[in-house]
């Protein structure tokens, strides 16, 4: 299911991309656009990277398919093939995004530039396609996510903090109730929150300040105990809440509030 996910999502993209750029003239058509818009900073930078670049080192969903693998030689493999498939995604969706910002720039709702220039700009078929592309994306996105939930929460915590005499039939319910918990309360967020980035960008802040420091030092350091990793949790996710709203988003200096978090994680797990 994952491989045909991948094969639609890559065909989608890398079939868009050229197609758009025929479509407006060329790579030379977005620069006086490219030119006009501002910069994020330094610090607006320094955000992404500390909330996006943890995230995808860390993932849970990520961690629980490679200690699942068959050996080293299929983690080594698999962890490969997934930063080329990341690498593809770094560029593909953002130059689609450029392309419908120079064509379209004022569109009421940005969240509809990528669905405008697939109905808009580019053939029917390969619209269809990047948009199934785009859906499997969210789908693969939502699984990875509940998959997370229902395990750490039915295993990690039902199993081994609340009811360590749990028998595997009320593992399994305990995992499809965190599972539905989950998607109602995701419901509930994508209908409040403002937009889509504002979704993404609480989750992988959440994931990236709670998770990177202790998965980081744990693997690679027998020293830290599970204690610590806990302390190192609350501890960055309280002081990156404290500096965004202290500081209006803005954090200290060039240092953003999320990159706050990760560096107070590692020096709780380092030298506490």
């Amino acid at each position: 299911m994952n491989l045909i996910q991948l094969a639609v999502m890559f065909a989608g993209f890398l079939l868009a991309v050229p197609v758009a750029l025929h479509a407006i003239g060329g790579w030379s058509t977005l620069e006086p656009s490219l030119s006009a818009t501002p910069g994020l900073g330094i610090s607006g930078i320094l955000s992404y990277v500390a909330i996006l670049v943890p995230s995808f080192i860390v993932s849970p969903g990520l961690i629980q398919k490679l200690y699942g693998a068959r050996d080293q030689r299929a983690v080594r493999a698999g962890v490969n093939w997934n930063a080329a498939g990341l690498l593809v995604f770094a560029f593909a969706p953002p130059i689609l995004g450029l392309i419908a910002h120079s064509q379209y720039p004022d569109l009421a709702n940005r969240e509809l530039a990528l669905p405008t220039l697939m109905t808009k700009l580019i053939p029917g078929w390969l619209g269809l396609l990047a948009l199934a592309a785009v859906f499997s994306a969210e789908v693969s996105t939502c699984d990875a996510i509940l998959f997370m939930l229902s395990s750490s929460l039915s295993i990690d915590l039902y199993k081994n903090f609340l009811r360590s005499t749990a028998s595997e039939r009320d593992v399994l319910f305990a995992g499809r109730f965190a599972a539905i918990l989950g998607a109602s309360f995701g419901v509930l967020l994508a209908v409040e929150l403002p937009s889509i980035i504002s979704a993404l960008q609480i989750f992988y802040t959440l994931m990236a300040v709670a998770l990177f420091a202790p998965m980081a030092v744990g693997l690679y350091w027998r020293k830290p105990a599970a204690g610590r990793a806990v302390v190192t949790i609350v501890t960055s996710v309280a002081a990156t809440a404290v500096t965004h709203f202290l500081t209006g988003g803005a954090g200290l200096w060039i240092l953003p509030p999320s990159l706050i978090g990760i560096l107070a994680g590692f020096v709780i797990m380092i030298t506490a």
